[in-house]
């Protein structure tokens, strides 16, 4: 054998000899079990050089690799254990002689190197080359592009160790803890080998020219020419397929121009963008674009614009974008907007990184001051009000710094290790679904932000300037109960991030006593010990203050609801709310498969931003397009404006509300979320509430006249316009003989006019039967001449089908430019009285 060396190839090789390296076949496993792999193992001397290489798709290195070590002599350690994990293009060499060979290339670059080694830590760095397991998700992938630290100088080490403890599975559980295992002992060994050498040294250690493998390099400086060899190398390899992707759905029209002066920003204010877009500039526009693009636009970014398409070919656009910008090399970074304008405006925002720039955290980053700058264009701020680019540059660390060593301590709990190292990242998106993917996205998150009016801002900012806490806890306490209400969660997780320096104030002074009461209660039960600063003023809550049975506790036990509060030292107060539901966890299971599910499922995510330095507030939700559409998405955030404005404007009014029984829940929504609620109101809402749909439309208008009942993109209509609407409808109707029972057919779309038709057709007592606008013709006959309906009314927008149907918009054309104030006629239903008429196949 050449060198003493032995190379173990899988089942899929015949046992021979490639230019003197040994070749057995089977993988690890099978040689386990068989005989003939001991003589293999008891004849290799120290001297012999072990390589084993592994095809993840059959095998579970994680599993096996202990068991082939403990096999194997004392002295004797693999060379290295190489992974297609590693080497992603050697799958695609059919050819059974053209893969053996490239496996034994492998095997005799690592030979080479290896012996220009000096030092016993350099020696590890080769020898315990490992790609731990197939995972796609945690420190298995962390590791597997970690170890190109072989050819590095010691300051690239340094930053590596710093980047593999700090930045890795700062968004995804822990889940190997055996690959858990070597991500610490490689820092561990990291630390000795810069402890141990001369810190001033600049000489690169050997290179391994493992072509196809990926480094790390967002936190080390690169030049721009090392960026642009290293992307056509990964490209020619097919290792430039991989990325970091996240793809948001905006239910909103993005304005272009807008949007190019905040990339222009954007790169303007990260040094390391900023470095990679200059050298491929000219060649991106030449390739990408049919015309040259203004020099405030974004050389990495398309911009596209569609009439109506739907989900599938939104992505499908979306990765036909991604594909142009990767005809020059893969881009370090391309964005991609997509906006449709029909039915409704929804604009599709694809961000791709590629891993020479950096992981998920970087992603977080880049998104988040994208769209801090758009909202300030949007809203008409100067971009001077923005941070500066100092301020939110990526990390990066020159060849002189040394990131402080942390402690390597393993943490056995997944959640709490995942919290803690969430816990210090101001903003960061914190559902653990985003994955680390190739060639397309396996679950989307979809991001929507919602701007708080201008008074709500004023007066959050003012308290948190204040450090007046009191104003949040009010709000927060309700808002718990409000989200519980509207969204039918089995359970909702509340923490809350605020300065460090707050902690430190005299709470019972500052908060009512029962809500200080249950939050730190809850603290001190699920996080542990408080803070030594907290600790006296729980003692006293718990022994002066005791539960009651109408206590805010009371309620939200009720309610089922687990209440923690946190305290951290971050610059903003963000207030998140995360909301984990039973019925969501089979769908979590399929669009995540394991172990990236581990423990409870983590529903929709409500942040709540308080930032100091730029005087503004939002509001933004993260969720699965699986679990809330866009639109409800919106709606639930600006529900939450109005309701927080209406808490911030009589927080007395809210400490004093008794919140005593979960049936109570109704109506303090309705008397702090809708306005206050007048004596005959309330009295008419109770009377009625089992009488019939109209009364109940009726009196909802006489309570909240100018609140919205429905909202249709941006055009919203009251309780008092639906009233007005349905009344003149309803006497357009009956002028055209409809009367009680009588059977009206309405070809219906997802509009308001469908709303206002069937209040009107309860109004005299008719019968509303719904027709999709959508069915064939024929169809639509059948189910009209089915039913016995006399007449026909088009609710559509179009109203080409139906000729001889009364249209919506004639029945409305009577209606006054005043609004109707008289109450709805209604006819008195009886108990067998038909209402509705409905085709179903049995899925509605």
């Amino acid at each position: 054998m050449r060198d003493g060396g032995t190379l173990l190839a899988g089942t899929s090789h015949p046992r021979g000899s490639v230019d003197g390296v040994q070749v057995y076949p089977g993988l690890i496993h099978p040689f386990l079990r068989q005989v003939g792999l001991c003589p293999v193992v008891t004849t290799l001397t120290p001297a012999s050089r072990l390589v084993v290489l592994v095809d993840d798709a059959e095998f579970d290195l994680s599993s096996y690799e202990h068991r082939l070590l403990q096999m194997l002599p004392g002295s004797l350690q693999p060379l290295a254990i190489l992974s297609t994990t590693v080497f992603p293009h050697l799958l695609t060499l059919k050819d059974e002689p053209q893969r053996l060979e490239a496996f034994a290339t492998a095997y005799r670059h690592v030979l080479k190197h290896q012996k220009t080694l000096k030092t016993e830590i350099e020696q590890w760095l080769a020898v315990h080359w490992v790609a731990l397991g197939h995972s796609t998700c945690g420190p298995s992938a962390a590791i597997a592009g970690s170890f190109w630290a072989i050819g590095s100088t010691l300051a690239d080490l340094v930053a590596l160790r710093h980047c593999i403890r700090a930045k890795f599975d700062i968004t995804l559980p822990i889940h190997d803890m055996h690959s858990h295992s070597h991500f610490a002992a490689m820092c561990t060994l990291i630390d000795t080998y810069c402890n141990a050498k001369d810190k001033s040294a600049t000489s690169a250690l050997p290179m391994v020219p493992i072509d196809c493998s990926w480094p790390v390099m967002h936190d080390l400086p690169v030049t721009a020419a090392q960026l642009k060899v290293w992307c056509q190398t990964l490209n020619n390899h097919g290792t430039g397929e991989w990325y970091y992707q996240h793809v948001s759905h905006i239910d909103t029209a993005i304005q272009a121009s807008t949007l190019r002066t905040a990339l222009a920003w954007l790169v303007g204010a990260h040094d390391s963008l900023r470095t990679s877009f200059v050298e491929v500039d000219g060649q991106v526009r030449q390739r990408v674009y049919a015309k040259p693009m203004p020099s405030t636009e974004c050389p990495l970014i398309a911009i596209h614009q569609a009439d109506l398409i739907d989900e599938a070919a939104a992505v499908d656009i979306l990765d036909q974008h991604h594909a142009s910008l990767r005809a020059f090399a893969w881009p370090l970074v391309s964005i991609v907007v997509l906006t449709t304008e029909s039915p409704v405006p929804v604009t599709h925002v694809s961000m791709r990184l590629h891993p020479l720039v950096g992981d998920y955290t970087a992603m977080d980053v880049l998104s988040r001051d994208l769209w801090l700058c758009y909202d300030h264009l949007a809203n008409g701020l100067p971009l001077a009000s923005l941070r500066s680019p100092a301020q939110c540059a990526l990390p990066s660390y020159s060849s002189s710094d040394q990131p402080a060593m942390v402690d390597n301590t393993l943490q056995t709990d997944t959640l709490a290790y995942w919290q803690q190292l969430t816990m210090d990242v101001p903003m960061a998106i914190s559902l653990p679904t985003d994955r680390f993917i190739r060639n397309g996205p396996t679950h989307r998150v979809q991001s929507v932000g919602h701007l708080l009016s201008s008074s709500t801002q004023a007066q959050l900012v003012a308290a948190a300037a204040q450090a007046n806490t009191e104003p949040y806890v009010l709000w927060l306490s309700l808002l718990s109960v409000y989200l519980a209400h509207i969204t039918r969660q089995d359970e909702l997780l509340i923490g809350v991030k605020l300065p460090a320096a707050w902690a430190k104030r005299s709470l019972p002074d500052q908060w009512p006593s029962h809500h200080a009461s249950l939050l730190l209660h809850n603290h001190s039960k699920s996080q542990g010990a408080l803070p030594d600063a907290l600790a006296a003023t729980q003692q006293q809550l718990d022994t002066s203050l005791p539960y009651a049975a109408g206590s805010l506790e009371h309620l939200v036990h009720a309610l089922g609801l687990d209440c923690d509060l946190l305290f951290a030292s971050v610059p903003n107060v963000v207030v998140e709310f995360a909301m984990p539901s039973s019925e969501c966890q089979s769908t979590l299971n399929e669009l995540l498969p394991p172990p990236a599910v581990t423990g409870r499922a983590f529903g929709p995510t409500l942040h709540l931003t308080i930032d100091l330095d730029d005087q503004s507030t939002s509001i933004t939700a993260y969720h699965s397009l699986d679990q809330l559409s866009p639109g409800l998405a919106h709606n639930l955030l600006a529900n939450l404006d109005y309701f927080v404005s209406n808490v911030l404007a009589d927080p007395d009014r809210l400490a004093a509300a008794p919140l005593t029984r979960p049936d109570e829940v109704t109506t303090l929504l309705q008397d702090y979320a809708r306005g206050p609620l007048c004596d005959d109101a309330a009295s008419a809402l109770a009377a009625d509430a089992v009488d019939n749909v109209v009364r109940l439309v009726q009196a909802a208008a006489d309570a909240y006249p100018t609140l919205p009942a429905l909202e249709y993109g941006s055009h919203i209509t009251t309780y008092r316009d639906l009233v007005s609407q349905a009344t003149t409808v309803a006497a357009s109707l009956q002028a055209h003989g409809v009367a009680v029972q009588s059977r009206v057919a309405v070809l219906v779309e997802n509009r308001p006019s469908t709303i206002v038709m069937m209040v009107a057709l309860w109004t005299l007592g008719a019968i509303y039967v719904p027709i999709d606008a959508k069915l064939p013709v024929a169809r639509q006959a059948y189910m009209i001449e089915t039913a016995e309906c006399a007449t026909v009314v088009d609710a559509t927008s179009t109203g080409r089908e139906w000729p001889e149907a009364l249209p919506y918009s004639h029945l409305l054309s009577s209606l006054p430019s005043a609004p109707v104030n008289h109450p709805i006629q209604h006819h008195p239903y009886a108990a067998a009285d038909l209402a509705y008429i409905i085709f179903t196949s049995g899925t509605t």
